[in-house]
């Protein structure tokens, strides 16, 4: 959590937890249709942050970064006809998930996490010369109380590998106006990819991308609109509203030694007021969406 600023100390959490999925194939349906059943249970512990100024913002930092132990379980539906886990070049996957957090059984926290996410990669050039690969998401996350927040970690941040390249973790959507992020109730994510083999055995792959996506309104039950701030008052949010971003760069695939994946991002929209760097390097496990 480097990218909060107005604290004492650099924000570190640490889960403890595991759980339980089952899966059903539900052939009466559609051969392959699964059903998915996950129960969970996590510790949440933190170093304790806090905010510089004795200001609303101390309310927020203690909200975020609130200690307390998370009973959830999930529901999923999902569909996937991919050839492969990691290169395919054909078929498709759609995934309808929900995560939920009863406040019966969560002293802390309640929440209701759905969302909708799909891929498709369909080769170009023959079976492997040149594949295009499309991902989306759509994602909705609310408290079921206002006494019993949302955890941060369960809200959007949108931004880096997983997400919009070339942005860093949580820089998409809103922050507080120091820009210190806060994590978005509701997500849209796009990626294309154009997959190429670099070597004859498949085991090294490049690609050429273009990212969009935006993260948008957070929970406000303890945020004011308004707060003073030197001589007047201001909007203690920005990036609050739907705001698209985009990203286009190139990367690498490999399976030896281990699966990894190398990104290249560059910021479309690049905002210099706001002190964006032109561009972000990502590296990550090299999976497909």
């Amino acid at each position: 959590y480097e990218q909060w600023k107005r604290v004492d100390k650099t924000p570190v959490q640490k889960i403890l937890g595991g759980n339980v999925k089952l899966g059903f194939w539900l052939p009466q349906i559609d051969k392959r249709l699964q059903l998915i059943l996950d129960l969970g249970i996590e510790d949440i512990k933190n170093n304790n942050p806090k905010a510089l100024e004795r200001t609303y913002f101390e309310t927020v930092v203690r909200r975020t970064f609130q200690e307390g132990t998370l009973k959830w379980f999930g529901i999923d539906l999902a569909k996937d006809t991919r050839n492969h886990q990691i290169y395919p070049n054909k078929g498709y996957k759609v995934t309808l998930s929900t995560k939920t957090a009863l406040p019966a059984i969560n002293d802390k926290f309640s929440f209701f996490k759905s969302s909708l996410e799909g891929s498709f990669y369909t080769a170009l050039i023959g079976q492997d010369s040149l594949v295009l690969g499309l991902h989306g998401l759509l994602g909705d996350i609310r408290s079921l109380t206002k006494k019993k927040p949302v955890p941060y970690k369960e809200l959007f941040h949108i931004g880096g590998q997983a997400t919009i390249r070339g942005f860093v973790w949580g820089s998409i959507g809103p922050a507080w106006f120091t820009g210190d992020p806060l994590g978005a109730r509701n997500a849209m994510v796009f990626n294309a990819e154009l997959i190429f083999p670099l070597i004859a055995d498949y085991s090294m792959k490049g690609h050429i991308f273009y990212d969009a996506g935006a993260g948008w309104n957070t929970p406000k039950h303890d945020i004011p609109n308004n707060i003073r701030y030197g001589n007047g008052f201001i909007n203690p949010l920005k990036r609050d509203k739907f705001d698209l971003r985009h990203s286009v760069g190139f990367g690498i695939n490999i399976l030896k030694p281990v699966p990894a994946k190398i990104d290249w991002g560059f910021k479309l929209d690049r905002r210099k007021k706001e002190n964006e760097s032109p561009h972000e390097f990502h590296l990550s496990m090299n999976y497909a969406w």
